[in-house]
């Protein structure tokens, strides 16, 4: 199966303690990130599959925090409604919204 144009956003909080024992290929990702405030970061237009490198070494550096103790807050959604993965701290937490697009005359309708 390819998986094709499908695309998560995420957050990312690494405290100092913990920013000090990420691999040096995974601080290449985070300068591609925006940072957003001291220590969290946040992606847009990742494609985050099982059995990509970069996910791996993602996945292998989550495990290294949790085996050491290491805090860490993470949360990636996908494009699906139940495609949601959070294991934090207490930092992140997801906001769902209805909003109302007015591109209709919500009275008649028509276009506007």
């Amino acid at each position: 199966m390819t998986n094709l144009g499908y695309r998560s956003i995420g957050k990312l909080w690494l405290p100092d303690k913990t920013l000090k024992e990420l691999p040096k290929e995974l601080e290449e990702d985070l300068k591609e990130w925006e940072q957003e405030l001291d220590n969290v970061w946040s992606f847009e237009d990742w494609k985050w599959y099982e059995g990509y490198e970069s996910v791996a070494k993602w996945e292998e550096f989550f495990s290294h925090c949790r085996e050491n103790k290491l805090q860490f807050d993470w949360m990636r959604i996908g494009e699906d409604m139940d495609d949601v993965y959070s294991e934090n701290e207490g930092v992140f937490f997801i906001s769902r919204e209805i909003h109302t697009d007015t591109w209709l005359d919500l009275k008649t309708g028509e276009k506007v």
